[in-house]
C-alpha cells in the first residue's frame, strides 16, 4: 500500500494563510471602527460577533443610535464618524419603554451582538446593557412587547434562545398584572365601598374561594397563553409566505 507524503511547504502555506486570515478578522474586531451598517462584514453577522459602543440617542420610534468602540483602542485609531441603527431584536418598545431608555441607556457603554440587517438598513440585535440583556429587560419590566423574528432567524439558535426567554418574561409579566388586577379588586377599602353591609366573615370566605380559584387555573392560564402566543406567531408566518 502506498504511502502518501504531505509536502511542508504546502502544510505551511495553508497555516500561514489560516493565520493571516484569523489575523485580519482580529484586527477589524479590536482596532476597526464601524460607522455605518454597510461597512459591516457580512460574515461577523452571520457569527453573531460581540461588539461594543456608547449608545448616543433613542428616536421616539425605538430606534437606538450607538457609536461603534474598537475592544482596543491607540492614539492611532480614528473614532467612527456615524452612528449605528439598531432595534433590539423579538421586542417592540411601547412610549414608555422608549422614554425609559432615553433616561436610562443614552450616554451608556453597551455590548451589541448583530443577528441581521433588516429592510430599513437597521441591525436587529442582542443588547448587553450593564449586566443584563436589555431585550429581555424590556419585557420584564412591560415595557415592551414580543415580536416575532424574520423567517430568516426562525432557524437561528441564538434568536431561538431570545425567543424563549423573552416569551416567559412576558408571561410572568401577564400574571403579575392579573394578581395586581386581583388585590386592587380585592382592596379592603374598595371592598368595603361596593359592599358595605356584607359581614366580615363572609367576605373573608369569597376572598379564600377566589384565591383558591385561580391558584386552580395558573397551569391553565399558563397553556392558554403559550398556546394563543404559538398561534399568533403562526398566523405571522402564514402572512409573511
Amino acid at each position: 500500500m502506498a504511502s502518501t507524503k504531505t509536502d511542508p511547504d504546502v502544510g505551511s502555506q495553508q497555516l500561514s494563510g489560516q493565520q493571516s486570515f484569523a489575523d485580519r478578522n482580529l484586527k477589524c474586531i479590536r482596532f476597526k471602527t464601524y460607522s455605518h451598517v454597510s461597512h459591516f462584514p457580512s460574515h461577523f453577522i452571520k457569527q453573531h460577533k460581540r461588539f461594543h459602543g456608547k449608545v448616543k440617542a433613542v428616536s421616539s420610534s425605538g430606534v437606538i443610535s450607538i457609536q461603534h468602540t474598537p475592544i482596543l483602542t491607540t492614539r492611532f485609531t480614528k473614532p467612527a464618524t456615524g452612528n449605528l441603527l439598531m432595534r433590539p431584536l423579538g421586542v417592540v418598545p411601547t412610549p414608555q419603554g422608549v422614554t425609559w431608555m432615553q433616561k436610562n441607556i443614552v450616554d451608556e457603554n453597551v455590548g451589541f451582538r448583530p443577528l441581521q440587517v433588516n429592510n430599513s438598513q437597521e441591525l436587529e440585535v442582542v443588547i448587553y446593557h450593564r449586566w443584563s440583556i436589555l431585550n429581555e429587560q424590556l419585557i420584564k419590566q412591560g415595557l415592551g412587547t414580543v415580536e416575532q423574528p424574520s423567517k430568516q432567524l426562525r432557524d437561528d439558535a441564538t434568536a431561538l434562545k431570545l425567543l424563549q426567554k423573552l416569551v416567559k418574561a412576558e408571561y410572568k409579566i401577564a400574571q403579575q398584572r392579573q394578581r395586581a388586577q386581583l388585590w386592587e379588586q380585592w382592596k379592603p377599602g374598595n371592598v368595603i365601598n361596593r359592599a358595605k353591609n356584607i359581614p366580615w366573615n363572609v367576605m373573608i370566605a369569597i376572598r379564600k374561594e377566589v384565591t383558591l380559584e385561580k391558584m386552580g387555573q395558573k397551569i391553565k392560564n399558563g397553556k392558554n397563553y403559550l398556546i394563543q402566543k404559538a398561534k399568533q406567531m403562526g398566523e405571522a408566518q402564514k402572512q409573511e409566505k
